[in-house]
C-alpha cells in the first residue's frame, strides 16, 4: 500500500469506543455499562453460511474477504454498542492440537476436529514424549501467516483479534 492508511481505532465513532473500554479497565465509571454484539467476522459470516466454512476457515483471502465485507455490513447496522472492528484470523479450536501433531480434518458443516496422538489407554507420561512445537508448527504457522496476509492487504487499519485458542 502506498498511501498512509488511518486505524480504524482512531476514527469516530470507535476513538470514543477506545476510550470508554480503557477507562472500563482502569475501574472508572462511566456513567453507563458497556455493552455489545460479540461478533467475530469470519465466525459470524461461516454459522450464518454466507461462505462456505471449508475455504472460509482454510483460504486467507476468502476470509479477509469475507471478514471485511462482515465489518462494513455491521457497521452499516449502526447498532451503537461498544464493539471495536477487528479482524480475527481463524481456523477453529484446534490450533495447540495440531502444532502438538494431531492431524486435523476440516468439514463444510462444522469447525475442524482434532483426532488425538495419545490415545484411551496410553500411559498419561505418554504427554511427555510430544515435540516441543515451534510457532509454525501445524496451525499456529497458518494462524501467523493469515495475521500477517490481513494487516499486509488492510495496511494495518484493523486491530487483529487473537484466535480461538481453547484446542483440546
Amino acid at each position: 500500500m502506498t498511501q498512509k492508511v488511518v486505524p480504524i481505532t482512531s476514527e469516530s465513532p470507535y476513538a470514543e469506543t477506545i476510550r470508554r473500554w480503557e477507562a472500563f479497565w482502569r475501574l472508572e465509571d462511566l456513567g453507563r455499562p458497556l455493552w455489545m454484539l460479540p461478533t467475530s467476522p469470519a465466525l459470524t459470516v461461516g454459522e450464518a453460511k454466507l461462505v462456505p466454512l471449508r475455504p472460509l476457515l482454510q483460504d486467507k483471502t476468502v476470509q479477509l474477504r469475507a471478514s471485511l465485507a462482515f465489518l462494513q455490513w455491521r457497521e452499516a447496522l449502526d447498532i451503537g454498542d461498544d464493539f471495536v472492528p477487528h479482524l480475527k484470523p481463524e481456523q477453529g479450536v484446534t490450533v495447540f492440537a495440531s502444532a502438538f501433531g494431531c492431524p486435523v480434518r476440516f468439514f463444510d458443516h462444522t469447525l475442524p476436529w482434532a483426532h488425538p496422538v495419545i490415545r484411551e489407554g496410553d500411559a498419561a507420561n505418554r504427554v511427555y514424549t510430544l515435540p516441543i512445537p515451534a510457532v509454525t508448527d501445524g496451525q499456529l504457522g497458518t494462524i501467523l501467516e493469515f495475521t500477517d496476509y490481513f494487516v499486509a492487504e488492510t495496511g494495518g487499519r484493523y486491530p487483529i483479534g487473537l484466535t480461538d485458542l481453547q484446542g483440546p
